[in-house]
């Protein structure tokens, strides 16, 4: 299977998990047609995109926000998200944020980001995009889920271990002063 009948299977088994309507016709002309993003579907008039799959759309338009350090993604319907820069690099999806602390098996903790900045974004296909930050952090790939994510219920909740695990570490969120 190539990459884009495979990308084709992954957005049905989507829709179908979203339970979005699919006619037998619609499903044989997207199986058919190859459509490999959920624009493409988008555009195509017919079928409506639920709550819950808005975000796996790529937003109509992307700001960066740099005075105020900033992400801001705008989706069709006018719909705003706003995700400051620190929650964005301390969630970074990155292997080397992720990555585990040998001795204790937690997760390691990024301390000192409060006021990391955003130098530029680029896109990474139709699914995401790379931040480049001013600490030179720049390996995370953000996918629109991930950042409707971070920008919807899962802000709070990840603010809140992100806090908790700087201080069970005796961390700040403040740079070191020199």
């Amino acid at each position: 299977m190539n990459t884009q009948q495979g990308a084709c299977k992954r957005v049905l088994a989507n829709i179908k998990q979203l339970a979005l309507p699919l006619s037998g016709p619609v499903e044989s002309f997207l199986s058919a047609n190859l459509i490999t993003t959920l624009r493409t579907i988008r555009e195509l008039g017919n079928l409506s995109v639920t709550d819950s799959a808005k975000h796996l759309l790529p937003p109509t338009n992307i700001r960066l926000l740099k005075k105020e350090k900033r992400l801001e993604l705008i989706f069709d319907g006018g719909e705003k998200i706003s995700l400051p820069a620190e929650l964005l690099r301390v969630c970074s999806p990155s292997a080397d944020t992720r990555r585990l602390i040998p001795q204790s098996g937690r997760e390691r903790v990024i301390p000192g980001r409060r006021h990391v900045g955003i130098m530029s974004i680029e896109p990474v296909g139709n699914y995401a995009i790379r931040i480049h930050f001013d600490d030179l952090h720049s390996s995370g790939i953000f996918t629109w889920e991930y950042l409707a994510h971070l920008g919807g219920p899962g802000r709070w909740p990840a603010m809140r271990a992100y806090l908790r695990r700087l201080k069970q570490s005796g961390l700040s969120r403040d740079p070191k002063t020199r």
